[in-house]
């Protein structure tokens, strides 16, 4: 069986925009990808909302992802694939960082599991990863409950730059990448998650990329 580690924030927990309770298992992307892959993979889900890339959020704690990543690579191990999306929390205003920096923060991610992964491994060999740019905010932020912490269209500019930024951290470490942001875009109703058509074409994205990397 090949296992797959995905970790995220709400959008791979699968948050729901329409009432902020959960997606069934069948409706979120994870879930989705699961029926679509078949038997012989294992997708373990490992979304949190409000989950960033190394930063410690003053008003809502235990969501730096790059601390909590030990636990989960290895609580699950072993692991075949690492898929990482992570980001849109970094975009919070009152982080006030850089979309390069963002990127990089990602990429200490990616670093911890390629090297945990490693040291597992009898042979010495990590786990393949898969970093994921996370998707847009969307063209109505500034409508959104959100539009606040996020500071509205900066945070939307910002993360119209994902996909550059990620792809070259992608390439550093040596990576698989995909722009999770070409597939989907968030949901009209707050401009940030993914509404059920979105975890469906998404999963079917991730689909693909998955059978390309491990077949």
């Amino acid at each position: 069986m090949i296992n797959i580690l995905c970790y995220g924030d709400s959008n791979t927990y699968g948050y729901n925009p329409l009432n902020g309770k959960r997606f069934g298992i069948n409706e979120r992307w994870t879930g989705r990808l699961q029926s679509m892959l078949g038997r012989n993979y294992k997708i373990i889900e490992e979304g949190l909302n409000g989950r960033t890339t190394v930063l410690d959020d003053p008003l809502d704690k235990n969501k730096n992802g790059v601390e909590y990543f030990d636990v989960a690579l290895n609580s699950n191990y072993p692991v075949d694939l690492v898929v990482i999306m992570l980001g849109s929390n970094d975009l919070k205003i009152r982080f006030n960082m850089p979309v390069i920096d963002i990127a990089y923060g990602a990429g200490k991610i990616v670093d911890k599991a390629i090297n945990i992964s490693k040291l597992k491994n009898k042979e010495h060999k990590p786990c393949k990863v898969l970093l994921v740019s996370p998707i847009h905010i969307g063209k109505n932020i500034e409508k959104s409950i959100y539009c606040e912490s996020f500071g509205g269209n900066v945070a939307r500019d910002k993360s119209l730059q994902f996909s550059k930024y990620y792809k070259q951290v992608a390439k550093d470490y040596g990576v698989y990448f995909m722009d999770a942001g070409f597939y989907v875009n968030p949901s009209q109703e707050d401009s940030l998650h993914l509404d059920k058509e979105g975890h469906r074409i998404l999963a079917y994205a991730f689909k693909d990329k998955i059978k390309e990397i491990m077949e």
